[in-house]
């Protein structure tokens, strides 16, 4: 499907500034193509759009470039932003209820236990091993010689909602799950898929069970997230961190590489390179030498 900017504008009460532009689909700032949506609410990323639809708030007029189609909001960005890809492109978002398991029962080089689901546009690498009762969805990438461990949710639909007034509306996941080698992931463990982008798991990571990834998350290399692990949308883990039992980072966190995190921990600040925290909230109390 697609629908011209002015469309779009007269749908929503938005003020079109710039060319009509015909919108194809969604793109995101890392990854910008013409004739698509995107949408920030920050002045510093607003700055770095030069091309597409770009959603913005009204305070952001007069800092236009060329080859930019603006539609400017009064209310959130990111709800006008889910409302246009809820209304105009719904045949996006994947078909998840489909299972494809046999066809990926195929390749000789992959075990697939019984009473799994997996979805089409699934890629799984060679070793791997897939445990009873775990459904793995579309845009899942999972690499060589991985376990995913008896009744997992890979790729899951993450919680994304906007208030619009007394309504919620949901925000579309669009995104995927991307998985490196040698990663396992314990039993009765979520992995959110990304709302436009994708969620990460880099080489060598151990994720213990009952544990929670949110949507586009990165979890560098290496890393070991034991039990009842809860890690927050859209943070960043660089290499070699170990999570505790029960540590939680709240959503846009980041944390450097070399860190420990004990027990029970809350991580509501970002936490630098080297270092082992603890408490709630959780705070710095030695040096983690390398």
């Amino acid at each position: 499907m697609q629908v011209s900017t002015k469309e779009i504008a007269l749908k929503f009460g938005l003020e079109l500034v710039g060319p009509d532009k015909i919108v194809f689909g969604f793109s995101v700032p890392e990854n910008q193509q013409d004739n698509t949506v995107l949408w920030t609410k920050q002045l510093s990323i607003f700055s770095e759009i030069f091309t597409g639809v770009l959603v913005a708030p009204k305070e952001f007029k007069g800092k236009e470039k060329d080859h930019v189609t603006y539609l400017y909001c009064d209310k959130s960005p990111r709800l006008i932003f889910a409302r246009i890809l809820n209304t105009f492109f719904q045949h996006l978002i994947y078909d998840d209820l489909k299972n494809n398991v046999e066809y990926y029962r195929q390749d000789p080089n992959v075990r697939i236990a019984d009473n799994c689901f997996i979805a089409e546009n699934v890629k799984i690498g060679e070793g791997t091993i897939i445990y009873p009762n775990t459904t793995i969805f579309s845009g899942t990438i999972i690499g060589r010689n991985c376990q995913i461990n008896a009744n997992c949710s890979i790729s899951t639909i993450g919680l994304g909602f906007e208030y619009d007034g007394d309504e919620i509306v949901k925000f579309p996941q669009l995104g995927g799950v991307i998985i490196g080698d040698d990663v396992e992931i314990g039993p009765n463990s979520t992995i959110r898929r990304g709302a436009l982008g994708n969620t990460i798991i880099k080489n060598g990571c151990k994720i213990g069970s009952l544990s929670n990834i949110g949507h586009n998350t990165e979890i560098g290399e290496q890393c070991i997230l034991t039990t009842q692990c809860v890690v927050g949308g859209s943070s960043i883990l660089g290499n070699k961190v170990f999570m505790g039992i029960n540590a939680i980072t709240r959503n846009k966190i980041r944390i450097g590489n070399n860190v420990n995190i004990g027990m029970g921990s809350v991580i509501t600040k970002d936490i630098p390179d080297n270092v082992v925290v603890y408490g709630n909230p959780a705070k710095v109390i030695r040096t983690n030498e390398p």
